[in-house]
């Protein structure tokens, strides 16, 4: 029987591309988790509103053959403005690794109103990866 040496390695934090919602309600990518079985958390938010009317903004996931599944509360972005909201003020909900849902590896984002640029909603994750456990032989 083979001895396992067992590390944890550390958590990071990890920054998001800046996704761009250009069509009202249409999921895209957010981020995307680094590897497998490592779970994260979103630390910061923030929302640029390109739209000339507040809108809703959406964080969840699409899964395989299904529609977009919020796993957050709607964040409500003010029109032309940063909108920015840090860890104290987000809830502490920890997405899945890819070991026990595939499909929620892909954290996306969908807007209530958008547009082309300048019109577009613009959103950005700062959030914390925590990688789990590694065996190695």
């Amino acid at each position: 029987m083979p001895i396992y040496a067992h590390t944890i390695r550390p958590n990071f934090r990890d920054v998001s591309a800046i996704a761009s919602c250009v069509a009202a309600s249409t999921p895209v990518t957010l981020y995307t988790l680094p590897y497998d079985g490592s779970t994260c958390i979103i630390r910061k938010l923030t929302i640029f509103n390109g739209q000339a009317a507040p809108v809703t903004v959406q964080i969840g996931y699409t899964p395989s053959g299904g529609s977009f599944t919020k796993e957050l509360t709607d964040f409500y972005a003010i029109n032309g403005q940063d909108n920015e909201w840090t860890e104290d003020q987000l809830p502490a909900y920890e997405f899945p690794s890819q070991a026990s849902n595939a499909s929620t590896t892909i954290i996306q984002v969908q807007a209530s109103a958008a547009g082309a640029a300048p019109a577009d909603v613009r959103v950005q994750v700062e959030v914390e990866v925590l990688p789990g456990l590694s065996v190695h032989a």
